[in-house]
Parts: structure tokens; C-alpha cells; sequence
């Protein structure tokens, strides 16, 4: 989709363009008068090059159209390839998250524990924010600091370590979940 929008702007640049060609000196000349300078104070007649480039406004109504018309389409492709992502990405969104959500209600329901499944929710929520964050902060180190490091070895190293600080922080949110409720239940029993 870029090379074609690369080739299509190539295109339209090129063809808005006049042809802008430098005539040859003996040309010129041939075509002047035969004093090289002016006459002072004298009407001096415009030679012939003069004449020819003068009427030249380098407008083309055409190309205008042509422009205007192929703008136009491009930019109601941006829009329909926008909406068409921004509902694939929403789709995707909910159907990952009633998988997380069911998977959460089960393990809870098997194990008769709102409890396990709550701890199952927070887990799988934090291993997978924890890798997209280590892929994409592996990728943000990897820009800032200029380490050249290849393509995959970024992925499996975020991939590995967001997996490990996702489950640790899954853990910590939830015993911090589970000391909370404690401290208000016992604070609001009388």
C-alpha cells in the first residue's frame, strides 16, 4: 500500500511538473538580433523566445482534475482502511477479552473460589500487559540507546521478561487486592 502511494504521488509530481528544458546558448543567439545590446531609449521589438514564453502560464486544468479526483480517492481510502481497522481491532478487543473473562469464571467455578477466580483474572491480565510492555519497551530502549539489536532477539527478550514481570506483578496485585480487603473487612465489622 506504500509503494503504491509513493508511486502515485511520484506520478502526480511529475506530471504537474512543465517541462522545464534549457535551450542552447548558439540557439539563443541565432535567434537574437543582430546587436547584441538594445537600442537605449528605443522600443526594442521582443525576440521570438521571449514571445513564445511570455503567453505560458504553465496551467493545466486537466492535471488539476486529475489531481483533485485522485486525492479525493486516496483519501477515501485512508478513511475505509481506518474504520475497517478500527473495527477489526475492536472485534479482536472483545473477543479477547470474554476469553479472559471466561476463562476466569471457570477456573473460579472449579475450584468453587470467587477468590481463584479473581487471582486467574488479574494473572492473565498482567502476563499479557507485561509482555506487550516488554516487546515494546525492549523496542523503545532498543531506539533510544542505538543498540542494534536484531528483530527477534527483541521479541524473545521482551517476550521473556514481560512474561516474568507480568506474572510477579500479577501476584503482588493480587496479595495487595487480598490485604485490602482484609484491612476494610475488618475495619467496617462492628
Amino acid at each position: 500500500m506504500k509503494t503504491l502511494l509513493r508511486l502515485n504521488m511520484i506520478l502526480l509530481l511529475a506530471a504537474s511538473q512543465p517541462a522545464l528544458a534549457q535551450i542552447p546558448q548558439d540557439t539563443v543567439k541565432a535567434a537574437s538580433p543582430k546587436s547584441t545590446a538594445p537600442a537605449v531609449g528605443a522600443n526594442s521589438a521582443a525576440t521570438p523566445l521571449t514571445q513564445s514564453s511570455a503567453g505560458d502560464d504553465d496551467f493545466n486544468a486537466g492535471l488539476l482534475v486529475f489531481a483533485v479526483i485522485a486525492l479525493s480517492v486516496m483519501f477515501g481510502a485512508m478513511v475505509a482502511g481506518f474504520i475497517a481497522a478500527s473495527l477489526a481491532g475492536t472485534f479482536l478487543f472483545i473477543l479477547i477479552s470474554t476469553g479472559i473473562l471466561s476463562a476466569a469464571i471457570l477456573v473460579g467455578a472449579y475450584k468453587r473460589s470467587v477468590a481463584a477466580g479473581f487471582k486467574t483474572l488479574v494473572m492473565i491480565i498482567c502476563t499479557i500487559g507485561g509482555i506487550l510492555l516488554g516487546i515494546g519497551g525492549l523496542y523503545l530502549v532498543n531506539i533510544v540507546f542505538d543498540l542494534h539489536l536484531h528483530q527477534t532477539l527483541i521479541i524473545w527478550a521482551g517476550l521473556i521478561g514481560g512474561l516474568i514481570g507480568g506474572i510477579v506483578l500479577g501476584l503482588c496485585l493480587f496479595m495487595i487486592t487480598r490485604l485490602f480487603l482484609a484491612f476494610a473487612k475488618r475495619k467496617l465489622s462492628f
